[in-house]
């Protein structure tokens, strides 16, 4: 499939799936109340960055594994192992923060949802590796639609956001059941169980890269912590609402990496470094003029735009809303150089800057929000996106030095 077809039906599938993340959230707002969307906040704040540590980073893992280092059956052994830690590390987690019932309901209910994407994800790296962007973008479709449909209608008839997330849940399922899983037998027959050695050595290669995409979603997520922590149910409800606007612009970056994903990591393993670097700042140099549109979009239509989508209520908070489509932009260009230095399969090199970069993000975000309120969490979200473009670009500088070396 060519490159262009790649990325139109990656942007069609992830378009349709940020747009359905997007309207639940205005449901929830609409049929619900802040507090239910402050809860909402929480689970995906707990849950996301646990569940992508466990995910091992599995699906870049086996997009860029051109030269078929693993079995496929070693990538689901894997993931198998790491869905059973997530469950654990989730019911410890839960148990531990003590929360009212019906916030540990929500928490558990938004980790349940969370693993069974992560089972349709490591069947989409599959798709990608053959260059089948097609069977992605459909199994995304559906499970968009099919699990907006349900949550919303089960939200407007019982009016709980428990009973919502099951039924999200079960249309999720019923997508990785239907598709996922025969679309990817189909393509990757089963085999014989690995060898213990194999999944165990794959586990120990892509867990940096886990442990990577946890500390990202940590870092996205460590203003949200600090709300939750400084301020109410009320302002965690809006900053929840409107940092969801950065859901947008990822849309285009994320259909963008799984396009180009394949065909990075091909260009690094052939030596074609001048056609890697060509190829990767012109997506960058895309990214960069797609965030100013965004803060141009809600510098001149900011408040509208969340009076209709939220409430009148929202309307006041135009401010927050720069700050985020700002942040935004720069952590379009952040993920794309982020895909380059996955592209060179040099996982491990990103652990200590990512670390060391989200342990600044900590002090400064608690530091902004707690003297700021809401305007320091925007303030915050900036700073976080920043920081998040020193480990690729690190990565990327030391990888390019290396093959210099390699070469001469």
């Amino acid at each position: 499939m060519r490159l262009r077809k790649r990325f139109t039906w990656s942007l069609a599938g992830n378009a349709t799936s940020a747009a359905g993340q997007w309207f639940l959230v205005v449901a929830i707002s609409q049929l619900g109340d802040v507090a239910m969307l402050g809860r909402y906040g929480a689970g995906l704040a707990v849950c996301a960055p646990i569940v992508l540590l466990t995910n091992l980073g599995l699906r870049n893992a086996v997009a860029t594994d051109t030269q078929r280092e693993y079995a496929i059956a070693d990538y689901r052994h894997a993931r198998a192992a790491g869905a059973l830690a997530a469950v654990v590390v989730l019911a410890v987690v839960v148990l531990a923060r003590g929360d009212a019932a019906r916030t540990t309901a929500t928490i558990a209910l938004v980790g349940g949802s969370k693993l069974i994407e992560s089972l349709s994800d490591l069947s989409y790296g599959i798709f990608q590796r053959h260059g089948r962007n097609d069977l992605v973008a459909r199994s995304m479709i559906a499970r968009a639609a099919l699990g907006l449909a349900a949550f919303t209608a089960t939200l407007w008839q019982w009016r709980t956001l428990e009973h919502a997330l099951v039924a999200m849940c079960l249309a999720w399922l019923a997508v990785l059941v239907a598709h996922d899983r025969p679309h990817t037998r189909l393509l990757e027959p089963e085999q014989a169980a690995p060898s213990s050695p194999g999944w165990a050595a794959l586990i120990r290669a892509t867990l940096p890269l886990g442990i990577v995409a946890a500390l990202v979603s940590f870092g996205i997520n460590i203003p949200r912590y600090a709300v939750d922590v400084f301020l109410d149910d009320a302002a965690l409800g809006v900053f929840t609402a409107i940092s969801y606007f950065l859901v947008v612009i990822s849309v285009i970056v994320v259909a963008v990496a799984q396009a180009t994903l394949t065909r990075l990591s091909q260009h690094w393993a052939a030596g074609e470094v001048a056609r890697f670097r060509r190829l990767l700042a012109t997506i960058v140099g895309a990214c960069i003029l797609l965030g100013m549109a965004g803060v141009l979009l809600a510098v001149v239509l900011g408040g509208p735009l969340l009076e209709v989508a939220f409430g009148q209520g929202f309307a006041p908070h135009r401010g927050l809303l720069v700050q985020t489509m700002a942040a935004a932009g720069i952590s379009a260009v952040a993920g794309v150089l982020g895909v380059g230095a996955m592209a060179t399969r040099r996982f491990a090199a990103l652990l200590g800057p990512h670390l060391a970069a989200q342990a600044i993000n900590l002090v400064t975000s608690f530091a902004l929000v707690r003297a700021y309120g809401l305007a320091g969490a925007g303030w915050a979200l900036i700073v976080a996106m920043v920081l998040s473009l020193a480990p690729p670009l690190l990565v990327l500088a030391r990888a390019a030095s290396h093959r210099r070396r390699a070469t001469t």
